[in-house]
């Protein structure tokens, strides 16, 4: 038995030692027999690479490099297919890796057309390439093809618009018919159709209307100015031959109105016109502003409700710029009693009456002329008076002694006043009408005020009416002249 034990024990023991040899260490043994035998041929080579200096020499056996031989199945796992060895067949890299690297949701074939200059490799990998909103962004869309395509409102706003159809051309506008031909609120020579229109002298064009309290700068070269007065009914000479402007007024009740033209740098003049079967006419002159150059010219009267035109027009071709007032009070009146405007103060107190009857002595006539009367005066006679100093119809002050006449029209018609200077004194000529309170310089409806040694003054005469021809001074002094009166 115990024999036994110890045979088992010694084949245990032998068993052991051969086990003790690991794979490694047997590759090794073999990679060393290997080496020695390389060895033995390389020997030549080693003693022939020694120096000959006389000395001996060891000879180095040099073991080479070689590469592991890993089969593929037992690389390390963790390997990505760039680590692999390079002795590793394409046949075995991942599945997932094409050789080319390229993504495989992109057919290279089907790759839309790119310029030159980008390499294949960078197609984008969300192109479809038959999409032709990408090739073309216009192809097959008509809407961005060309944006009026279809659409009849775009392609012209007026198709089949019935009420831009319907309208009727525009008729033009016909000068003398008394209607208003195209509808533009404005008839004959009031309309702009008819500015160059012959049978429109002595008509002036409102360019616009201005309210009460207005005052604005123009001139009267602006577009819609005329050259068509010439003469106005409240003036005697024809020597407005430069351009006109015109504006339109319309008053509620009544008013005292006043007009003011300043700024200016020509001989511009002022005259207030009345509205003729809504007519801006010359021949319907209520009131003017004659001053000399460039003087500012004024114009105050008390006017009831209705339309009125104001007229700038040049003198002897002026043209100029101008600026333009226009006021419109409640008039006081002078012997109420009563503060009728409610600027606190009544009648004589208040300055729209200060140089006004009653509140100064009314002129006063001293003789009375007939049709085709033919006299020589005075302004120094007995019966020459000295209050009338400012006139409606004028800006210039006329501080002279006056002489007076009265005449009443035997019927209705034309009425010529003329006055010939006999002396070096310059004479002027004023008509005004008895509105009531007499002899009232502010009753102008006619005056001549020149440099001449005649003036003339002629008017529209109501039957019956009363009638006052004053013979004045712009200067303070007095002369002599002879006074003539013709109706026609």
């Amino acid at each position: 038995m115990r024999s036994f034990l110890t045979v088992i024990f010694s084949c245990l023991v032998l068993w052991g030692c051969q086990s003790s040899l690991s794979p490694d260490d047997s590759d090794t043994e073999a990679d060393a027999q290997d080496t020695q035998a390389d060895g033995a041929d390389a020997a030549p080579d080693a003693v022939d690479a020694a120096p000959d200096d006389g000395h001996p020499h060891e000879t180095v056996d040099v073991i080479p490099d070689q590469p592991l031989d890993i089969a593929p199945d037992e690389a390390p796992a963790d390997l990505v297919p760039d680590d692999l060895p390079l002795d590793i067949a394409p046949d075995e890299l991942p599945v997932d890796v094409t050789p080319d690297d390229v993504p495989v949701d992109i057919v290279p074939d089907d790759a839309p057309d790119l310029p030159p200059d980008v390499p294949p490799d960078d197609i984008p990998v969300d192109i479809v390439p038959d999409d032709p909103l990408i090739d073309d962004p216009l192809i097959d869309d008509p809407v961005l093809d060309d944006p009026w395509v279809d659409d009849p409102v775009v392609d012209d706003p007026v198709v089949d618009d019935t009420a831009v159809d319907d309208i009727p051309p525009e008729l033009p506008e016909q000068c003398g018919n008394g209607l208003d031909d195209d509808g533009d609120g404005r008839i004959d020579c009031m309309d702009a159709d008819c500015l160059l229109d012959a049978g429109c002298a002595g008509t002036c064009y409102p360019l616009s209307t201005v309210a009460c309290g207005s005052t604005f700068t123009s001139a009267n070269t602006v577009v819609g100015a005329t050259d068509r007065i010439v003469e106005n009914s409240c003036v005697t000479w024809d020597s407005w031959t430069g351009p006109e402007v015109a504006y339109r007024f319309d008053l509620a009740d009544t008013r005292l109105v006043t007009l003011t033209l300043s700024g200016l740098t020509s001989d511009l003049d002022l005259f207030l016109l009345g509205n003729a079967a809504d007519r801006c006419d010359g021949g319907n002159c209520l009131d003017r502003s004659i001053a000399a150059t460039t003087d500012p010219e004024t114009v105050t009267e008390t006017l009831p409700a209705g339309t009125y035109f104001i007229l700038v027009d040049g003198y002897m071709d002026a043209t100029g710029p101008f600026t333009l007032g226009l006021t419109c009070e409640i008039p006081e009146i002078c012997d109420n009693g009563t503060d009728d405007n409610g600027n606190g103060l009544a009648d004589c107190a208040d300055p729209q009456c200060t140089e006004r009857p009653p509140c100064v002595p009314p002129c006063s006539p001293a003789a009375t002329v007939v049709c085709g009367s033919s006299l020589s005066g005075s302004t120094a006679n007995a019966g020459a008076t000295d209050v009338n100093t400012d006139y409606s119809c004028t800006s210039y002050s006329m501080p002279g002694p006056e002489f007076t006449y009265a005449f009443t029209a035997p019927g209705a018609g034309s009425v010529t006043f003329t006055i010939d200077t006999l002396s070096t004194t310059l004479l002027d000529l004023f008509v005004l009408e008895d509105m009531g309170a007499g002899c009232d310089p502010f009753s102008c409806i006619g005056r001549s005020v020149t440099d001449d040694p005649s003036d003339v003054v002629t008017i529209t005469a109501r039957a019956g009416a009363v009638y006052y021809i004053v013979v004045d001074s712009y200067a303070d002094e007095t002369g002599t002249y002879r006074l003539s009166v013709t109706c026609l």
